[in-house]
C-alpha cells in the first residue's frame, strides 16, 4: 500500500495556493480574461511549472510590469520573504491586468502566511476575492487566515540546533519524539504537509487552544473529512522550543493516514522552514534527524523552490537528452510516484507502461483504490545523485506545480536540505 500524508492529503482550503489537485480554482480568472499583448496564459503555466527559465521566457521583454512580476515571483520561490512581499505588493498595486494582479495577490498571500503575517494574509485574501468570483477553496483559505490573524508569528527559542533519534515504521515514514505543551508524543516528520497536525485527543490532553473554525480536507480522490484549527503554545523538538504553532486537528479515527500505524502528531513544513537546515542520516540502528541554522543565501547552487507552500526540487530525468523534472520533497510519502503532469511531459515513457490498481491510505480506516500506469526502469538525477527507479506509478491526479513526489524509498539513504540556501542534497553514507 502506498502511503503519504503530504502526497495524498489535499487541504481544500489550501488548494488555491498550494499546488493541489484542485488548483484550477484560481485559473479560470486567468484563462477567461484574454488581454491582447499580454502572454497571461504562458505566464500562468510557467508559474505552475516552477520553471524559472520558462517563466522568464513567457514574460514580454518589453513589458516593465510583467518583468517586475517575474522578478517578484522568483524572490518568492527563493524564500526572499521581505523582498518578495514588497515586490508582489508593488505588482498587485500597479498591474493593469486583472489576471496578473490576481496571481500577484495569491502569491503574496502565501508569502504572508508562511512568514506568520496572518493579518496581512487575511487582508490580501479579501483583496484577491474581490478580483475573482468566490469559490469554496478561496473562502476556506480566507476563513483560516481570519481565524489565526490574532496569532503572533511562530518563534524559535532555546537551542536553535539539535539532534534526535528517529525510527522508520513499517510504513516507511520517519518518526521522532516531540513535546506539545509538555506532552511527549511520537510524531511523523512530513515536509509535504503544509501545516503540522495533531489528533483530537492529543490536542485535548496538551491543551491546544482551539479556534472556532472547521476546515475541509480530502485525500486525492477520497471522501471529504473535517478538521479543526488550533494553536499550540509550544512545541519542543530536542532542545529547541517553537511557540505559537498553528496546527490542524483531526479526529483520532482519521490519524492513520500512513496506513496501519497510527500517529498522534505530524510535524509539517513551517517547522522545518524555521529550523533552517535539516538532515536525515542513516545509522546502524536507525536514523538521526539533525537541524540547525543556516547562514547561506540562495544562489547558483539552489535546486529548490518554495512554490507558495510546496517545496519543489529540480532535477533531470535520464534520456538521450536529459529533461527537467520537478519533484515534491515529501518525507511523508513511503514511495516515489508521479502524476498527470509527468504523463504530459513524458508521454513516451507512459505509453508503454502497464495499467495497475494501486491502493493508498487516506483518512481513517479507508483506503483509496485507483488506476495507475506502472513505469519501467528510469533514472532521476536529483540532489547530486543518480537514482535508478523501476515500477513507479503514474496517477491521474492533477498537480500542476510538480511532476511527482520524492519519497522515503530514496530519502532514507540520507539527505540534507537547506531552506535558506534553497538546496537539497542526497547524502548517502555507510551505517556507523
Amino acid at each position: 500500500m502506498r502511503a503519504g500524508f503530504g502526497a495524498a492529503l489535499i487541504l481544500l482550503m489550501l488548494a488555491n495556493f498550494a499546488g493541489a489537485s484542485t488548483s484550477t480554482a484560481q485559473t479560470p480568472a486567468i484563462r477567461n480574461d484574454p488581454e491582447p499583448g499580454i502572454p497571461w496564459l504562458e505566464i500562468a503555466m510557467a508559474v505552475e511549472g516552477v520553471d524559472v527559465t520558462a517563466l522568464r521566457k513567457a514574460a514580454d521583454p518589453n513589458s516593465e510590469e510583467q518583468q517586475k512580476l517575474v522578478a517578484a515571483i522568483e524572490l518568492a520561490w527563493l524564500r526572499r520573504e521581505a523582498d518578495a512581499a514588497a515586490a508582489l505588493r508593488a505588482s498587485a498595486d500597479t498591474l493593469h491586468s486583472r489576471a496578473l494582479r490576481l496571481e500577484a495577490l495569491n502569491m503574496l498571500m502565501a508569502v504572508d502566511l508562511r512568514a506568520g503575517n496572518y493579518s496581512l494574509a487575511a487582508t490580501v485574501g479579501r483583496e484577491s476575492q474581490a478580483l475573482a468570483p468566490p469559490n469554496p477553496q478561496q473562502s476556506d483559505l480566507l476563513t483560516a487566515a481570519e481565524a489565526v490573524k490574532g496569532t503572533p508569528p511562530m518563534t524559535l527559542s532555546g537551542k536553535a540546533q539539535g539532534e534526535l533519534p528517529m525510527t522508520l515504521e513499517k510504513d516507511g515514514i520517519p518518526r521522532a519524539k516531540v513535546a506539545i505543551n509538555g506532552l511527549e508524543q511520537e510524531a511523523a516528520l512530513d515536509t509535504g504537509s503544509a501545516f503540522s497536525v495533531v489528533s483530537q485527543s492529543v490536542a485535548n490532553r496538551a491543551g491546544v487552544r482551539l479556534l472556532n473554525v472547521v476546515m475541509r480536507i480530502m485525500p486525492a480522490g477520497g471522501v471529504v473529512a473535517r478538521a479543526g484549527l488550533g494553536v499550540a503554545n509550544e512545541l519542543v523538538i530536542a532542545d529547541a522550543t517553537f511557540r505559537n504553532v498553528v496546527v490542524l486537528i483531526l479526529p483520532d479515527a482519521d490519524m492513520d493516514i500512513f496506513g496501519e500505524a497510527k500517529v498522534g502528531a505530524i510535524i509539517g513544513l513551517p517547522i522545518f522552514l524555521k529550523m533552517g537546515r535539516i538532515a536525515m542520516r542513516p545509522k546502524s540502528d536507525g536514523f538521526d534527524f539533525a537541524f540547525g541554522p543556516s547562514s547561506e543565501q540562495p544562489g547558483k547552487a539552489s535546486n529548490r523552490r518554495l512554490h507558495k507552500l510546496i517545496p519543489v526540487l529540480s532535477g533531470t530525468i535520464g534520456r538521450r537528452k536529459p529533461a527537467m523534472i520537478n519533484m515534491l520533497l515529501d518525507t511523508g510519502a513511503s514511495l516515489t510516484e508521479f502524476f498527470a503532469r509527468f504523463a504530459v511531459s513524458f508521454p513516451d515513457l507512459v505509453a508503454t507502461a502497464s495499467t495497475v490498481s494501486a491502493r493508498s491510505a487516506v483518512i481513517g480506516d479507508a483506503s483509496l483504490s485507483r488506476s495507475a500506469r506502472r513505469l519501467g526502469p528510469l533514472r532521476l538525477d536529483i540532489g547530486g545523485a543518480s537514482l535508478a527507479l523501476t515500477g513507479a506509478d503514474v496517477h491521474e491526479d492533477q498537480h500542476p506545480s510538480y511532476h511527482g513526489v520524492l519519497g522515503q524509498d530514496f530519502l532514507r539513504q540520507g539527505f540534507t536540505v537547506d531552506f535558506d540556501a534553497m538546496t537539497f542534497e542526497l547524502t548517502p553514507c555507510s551505517a556507523h
